[in-house]
């Protein structure tokens, strides 16, 4: 929630606040308008880092270079997963044979779920038609 509801939902249920490292009384007005400047400041800031951040990831993937974590999926164990649901198995029947081969998951896990054999498809499917 927005800081200046905050504040008005306490002054309406007759709190009194007191911000001790900031010296802002509340209860005043010269404190609550001191406050609202604070907060409109604090989102300002929020939205500024925000831009700044949309506007950063924008240009690395106009210059080709991926965002986020890499893999942590072997290559070759990847491109398996690709082919064999390319190829019409299920997510399921995919994580029972990688299990069953000891292939650890991407967390060191001795067991592959389908909803990471599932994530990593699309995550590689999405990078490969990203690089495209």
């Amino acid at each position: 929630r927005h800081a200046s509801a905050i504040i008005d939902d306490a002054i309406g249920r007759g709190w009194s606040l007191v911000v001790l490292d900031n010296a802002l009384d509340l209860t005043t007005p010269g404190g609550r308008a001191m406050a609202n400047m604070l907060a409109t400041f604090a989102e300002l800031e929020r939205d500024l880092i925000s831009t700044r951040t949309k506007e950063a990831l924008a240009a690395r993937k106009a210059r080709g270079l991926a965002n986020g974590r890499q893999s942590a999926i072997p290559a070759g164990v990847l491109r398996r997963l690709v082919l064999a649901r390319d190829a019409g198995a299920s997510f399921s029947r995919i994580a029972r044979e990688l299990t069953a081969e000891g292939i650890l998951t991407p967390t060191g896990l001795a067991e592959w779920h389908e909803s990471t054999v599932r994530r990593a498809y699309a995550s590689a499917t999405t990078n490969a038609a990203n690089a495209a």
